[in-house]
C-alpha cells in the first residue's frame, strides 16, 4: 500500500462481538472493580446519590440513592446514571438492585416514595408504596434496547411542598451495561516490508496510524493462510483495555471506551521463522475493542525463506546453478572445492572469475584470465583466485605495448622490478627511470581504468626492514642482519662500500583493507612505490601483494635517495591515494663496509 492511503472503516473481516461494561463488580461476583467510569451521581433536595459500604473499592461495597429525611420534601431524588460512549448504543442491561422503604404508607398529600430503573425513552421498572409493587431486591435483565443512558433513582415523588413519611432508598452493587459498537478502526500510512516485499524472510514489520471513534484500539493481528499468528497491543499499559474475562463470545472491560482512540506510527511484526519456508498468504489487521477489523492492506500471497540461499535447493541468483553447484556458496568461489562449500552464503551472482564468461572483453576467461590470477600470471595454476573480478588484464599481461616504446609485456623493461623479475600483474608499462616533477605531493599514475584489488576504501599500510647486508664476515660472505616484523622509518646507507651489494636491503610490508566492521588482509593489490633524490628527481617502482597481503621490495643498489613513500591507491585510474607509509634514508659519512 502507498504511504499516506487510507482505509476507511469498511466491511470487518469478522463481525464484532458485544462489548459488556461491568459497573463497580464484576457482574454476579463480589470482584470490585473501583470508581466506575461514564457512571454519575446526581442529587435533587432532600436526597443523595453515594457511594456505602466501602463503594467499588470493597467486596460488600453499594451503589446507593435515597432521601436523606423521612419527611423528605416531594421532588427529591437520587440517581445514579450511566451515559454510553459516542458513537455506542446501549443494547442491554443487567443489574442487582435492593430497595428500602417502599412498602410503608404515602407520606402528606400527593408526595410519596419511588424507586424507577429508565432509559432516556422508557421505563423499564416502577416501584411505589400502597400497592402490589413494593420493595423488590434480587437481578433483573432487559434485552433488546437502543438508548444513549439508564438510570435508576430513588426518592419522594411529585414536585410541591408536599412531603414523605419515611425514607426511600435503592442500593446497587453491580451493573452490566451491553454496548454495540458500530464503527471499525480507520488506518492511514501503513507501510512496511510486511505489506510490501514479495520475499520475506527472519522478522518483518509493518506501520501506521490507527484511529477507532467507538471503544478504541485493541490491537493489531497478522493472519497467515485465514489464522491469526501474530498480535500486538495498540494500547500498551492501559489497564482499562485488559479484558475481565476469557469469554469468546463477549469482550468484558470496566468501562466504555477501555483503550486508545488514536494511535499514531503504531508498528506490528511477523517472525517468518515460525512459519514453514514457501507459499502463504498474509493479511494485516488493526482490531479495536469490539472486536472489528479493519485491513492495512489486501490480503496477497508471499514467499517465506528462511533457508540460506545456498541450501534452499533455489537458483537464487539465476546462474543455471544451485547450492554445491554455485560458486558464490563457496569461501573460494570454486565448486569443485567441497570444503569451500559454505551453506550460510547468499547465492549471488557468481565471480566474473568463475562464472564462464569473458566479462573483460580481452578474448580470455577464468583461468586463462590473468586478471584471474593473485600473480597475473595464467599459466601458474596455484594462483587462480575463482571469487577474482575479471578486471582488464594489466598493461604488463595484455599482449600490447602500452607505452609504444615497441616491446610488450614480459619484453618491456618496465614490466620488470629491481631483480630483472618479470611481474605480469603491474599495471604500467613504462621503463623505470627519472619522472621531472615541480610540486610536491603523491606521484600520479597514469590512469588504468581498473580497480586496484579488493573494493577498499580504508586501507593501513605496515613497512618493516626484514634484512640488510652489513658488511662480509671473516669468509668472505655477507653479513646479512635480520629484522624480521620491526617497523622502521630510516635506513643507514653507508658513505662508501666495497662492493654494491652492500647497499642492498629488503622491506617487507602488509596491505590491509577494511571491510564492514573488519580489517583483512588485501590480495592481489598493487603498493605502488615513489622516490625522490637529493637532486629533487622523482622514481617509480612497486610491488603486488600475495594472497596473505603481503609484498616484499628490495631497493636497487644505487639508490641513494632521501625518502621512500609506499603508496596505496583503490582505484588505478583515480590519484586518490588512502594509504601512505615513508621511509627515509639517511648516508653514514665515514662508514664503509669492505670485506
Amino acid at each position: 500500500m502507498a504511504a499516506g492511503m487510507t482505509l476507511a472503516a469498511a466491511a470487518p473481516a469478522t463481525q464484532a462481538a458485544p462489548v459488556n461494561v461491568h459497573l463497580c463488580h464484576i457482574a454476579g461476583t463480589t470482584t470490585p472493580l473501583g470508581t466506575p467510569s461514564g457512571l454519575t451521581p446526581e442529587a435533587f433536595d432532600d436526597a443523595t446519590a453515594t457511594l456505602v459500604n466501602g463503594g467499588c473499592d470493597s467486596a460488600q461495597g453499594r451503589l446507593r440513592a435515597e432521601t436523606t429525611r423521612p419527611d423528605a420534601v416531594g421532588g427529591s431524588a437520587g440517581v445514579w446514571r450511566y451515559t454510553a460512549p459516542a458513537d455506542t448504543t446501549i443494547t442491554a442491561l443487567r443489574m442487582r438492585r435492593q430497595t428500602f422503604g417502599l412498602s410503608g404508607a404515602a407520606g402528606s398529600g400527593a408526595a410519596f416514595g419511588r424507586y424507577t430503573l429508565q432509559t432516556h425513552a422508557s421505563t423499564l421498572e416502577l416501584r411505589e408504596p400502597g400497592a402490589a409493587t413494593g420493595d423488590v431486591s434480587g437481578e433483573v435483565e432487559f434485552p433488546g434496547l437502543s438508548t444513549s443512558s439508564v438510570r435508576f433513582t430513588a426518592g419522594c415523588a411529585l414536585d410541591g411542598f408536599d412531603r414523605c413519611q419515611n425514607i426511600v432508598a435503592a442500593e446497587v452493587p453491580w451493573m452490566r451495561i451491553t454496548l454495540e459498537d458500530p464503527a471499525a478502526p480507520t488506518v492511514q500510512n501503513a507501510a512496511g516490508s510486511l505489506l510490501q516485499d514479495a520475499v520475506l524472510s527472519g522478522t518483518v514489520r509493518a506501520s501506521y496510524d490507527g484511529a477507532d471513534v467507538g471503544t478504541g484500539l485493541l490491537e493489531s493481528v497478522v493472519v497467515v493462510d485465514g489464522v491469526d499468528h501474530a498480535r500486538q497491543p495498540l494500547s500498551p499499559g492501559v489497564a482499562s483495555c485488559q479484558e475481565l474475562t476469557s469469554s469468546d463470545s463477549t469482550r468484558d472491560y470496566r468501562t466504555g471506551v477501555p483503550c486508545l482512540t488514536a494511535r499514531d506510527g503504531a508498528t506490528v511484526s511477523l517472525d517468518t521463522t515460525t512459519i514453514a519456508d514457501g507459499t502463504h498468504t498474509v493479511s494485516v489487521f488493526a482490531v479495536d475493542a469490539a472486536g472489528q477489523r479493519t485491513p492495512l492492506a489486501a490480503a496477497r500471497s508471499v514467499t517465506v525463506r528462511n533457508a540460506p540461499p545456498c541450501r534452499d535447493g533455489v537458483d537464487n541468483d539465476g546462474d543455471g546453478r544451485v547450492d554445491t553447484a554455485d560458486p558464490a556458496c563457496h569461501t573460494d568461489g570454486n565448486p569443485a572445492n567441497p570444503g569451500s562449500y559454505d551453506p550460510g552464503r547468499a547465492e549471488s551472482p557468481d565471480p566474473e572469475c568463475a562464472d564462464g564468461q569473458d566479462n573483460d572483453r580481452d578474448g580470455r576467461v577464468d583461468t586463462a584470465d590473468p586478471a584471474c590470477h593473485s600473480d597475473g600470471d595464467p599459466g601458474n595454476p596455484a594462483t587462480y583466485v575463482p571469487g577474482g573480478k575479471e578486471s582488464p588484464d594489466p598493461a604488463c599481461s595484455n599482449g600490447q605495448d602500452d607505452d609504444g616504446d615497441g616491446l610488450a609485456d614480459s619484453a618491456d623493461p618496465g614490466c620488470r622490478n629491481a631483480l630483472n623479475v618479470y611481474v605480469p600483474g603491474d599495471g604500467d608499462e613504462r621503463n623505470p627511470g627519472p619522472v621531472q616533477s615541480t610540486a610536491p605531493g603523491p606521484v600520479t599514475v597514469p590512469s588504468q581504468g581498473q580497480p586496484n584489488g579488493p573494493a577498499c576504501q580504508q586501507a593501513r599500510l605496515r613497512v618493516w626492514l626484514d634484512q640488510s647486508v652489513r658488511g662480509r664476515d671473516a669468509s668472505g660472505r655477507l653479513r646479512v642482519l635480520t629484522r624480521a616484523g620491526r617497523s622502521v622509518r630510516t635506513v643507514t646507507l653507508p658513505d662508501t662500500v666495497a662492493s654494491p651489494n652492500l647497499r642492498r636491503y629488503r622491506l617487507r610490508g602488509t596491505l590491509l583493507c577494511k571491510q564492514g566492521r573488519f580489517w583483512v588482509r588485501a590480495s592481489r593489490a598493487k603498493v605502488e612505490l615513489t622516490s625522490t633524490d637529493a637532486n629533487g628527481r622523482r622514481f617509480k617502482s612497486g610491488s603486488t601483494t600475495r594472497t596473505n597481503g603481503a609484498f616484499t621490495w628490495f631497493n636497487p643498489v644505487n639508490y641513494r635517495p632521501r625518502t621512500i613513500t609506499f603508496v596505496y591507491r583503490p582505484d588505478l585510474s583515480s590519484s586518490r591515494v588512502v594509504a601512505r607509509m615513508s621511509v627515509r634514508y639517511r648516508v653514514a659519512p665515514g662508514v664503509r663496509f669492505v670485506r
